[in-house]
Formats: structure tokens, sequence, C-alpha cells
């Protein structure tokens, strides 16, 4: 009889752990949604990276830049823009980008090979100065994207 009232001990148990993984798996990408925004005025025109990065897992990236004229007038903006999936895995977040579905004639980013990490403000931090979250690029085959910090919105 105790054989039989353990089996279902056990599967209930499993049960129990299987949801709780689950909901720990999933539980994670809110953390890191969102919309992280750079932009500066440079010497000859202004840039801005954006990524936002949805719930879902998937990501859509765009950086433009607009250069000026010797009137300081802006001229054609330059756009370039990825997408893909993206997971966490030990607090890194990785990228994918499926050739067929995510490149298109304006999405011509590849971010394969791509990742970030959340640089979050130390719970030290006694001052009470505000100090936004940052999505920090530190590998990636586009040259410019690798050390790119993006705060979050």
């Amino acid at each position: 009889m105790f054989h039989q009232y353990s089996s279902v001990f056990m599967k209930i148990i499993l049960t129990v752990l299987c949801l709780v993984f689950a909901t720990s798996l999933g539980a994670q990408n809110p953390d890191y949604a969102g919309i992280y925004i750079f932009k500066a005025d440079a010497e000859n025109g202004v840039i801005q990276h954006k990524m936002v990065l949805e719930e879902e897992g998937n990501f859509l990236f765009n950086a433009f830049f607009s250069p000026k004229d010797k009137e300081g007038k802006m001229r054609q903006i330059r756009s370039d823009y990825g997408s893909g999936t993206w997971h966490v895995n030990d607090e890194q977040l990785f990228f994918k980008v499926d050739k067929n579905e995510d490149f298109d004639k304006d999405r011509t980013l590849d971010f394969s090979n791509t990742r970030a990490r959340l640089e979050k403000p130390s719970p030290r931090n006694l001052k009470g100065a505000k100090i936004p979250v940052n999505l920090v690029f530190f590998d990636s085959d586009i040259p410019w994207v690798k050390g790119l910090r993006l705060p979050k919105q």
C-alpha cells in the first residue's frame, strides 16, 4: 500500500518541481526586456542606437546617423536594422538570427555571435544617486557594436 502512494507522491513532487523550474526560466526575461537607447550629438551629426528586447524573446535593433551639412542642416538619415531572438544564460544575453526569417532589404545587421550583459547599479549605492541600467555589448562580429552601452529607458 505504501508503494502505491509513494508513486503518486513522486509524480506530484516532479510536477511541482517542473512548474517551479519553468516559471523561473520565464521570469528572467522581464528583468531584461525593455527599450535601450543611446543618443548623442556628434561633430558632424546625430547618432542613435536603439535595442528593443521583447519579453517573448524577440529583438529589434536600429542604428541611425543623421549627418549635418556645413550650414548645420540635417541631411539624409542612414539607418541600419537587425532583428532576431534573444535568451539569457548565466546572466549573459545571447542573440540568434535566422538568415531566412530575420533578413530583408532593411534588416541587414547580423547579431549572430553577439553577447551582452546588464550593468545594474550596485545595491550598496548609499548615496541614492540614480544610476541607469545599461545593456553592454561585450562580444559581436559587428565591430562598432562591441563595447556599445545602451541605457534602459
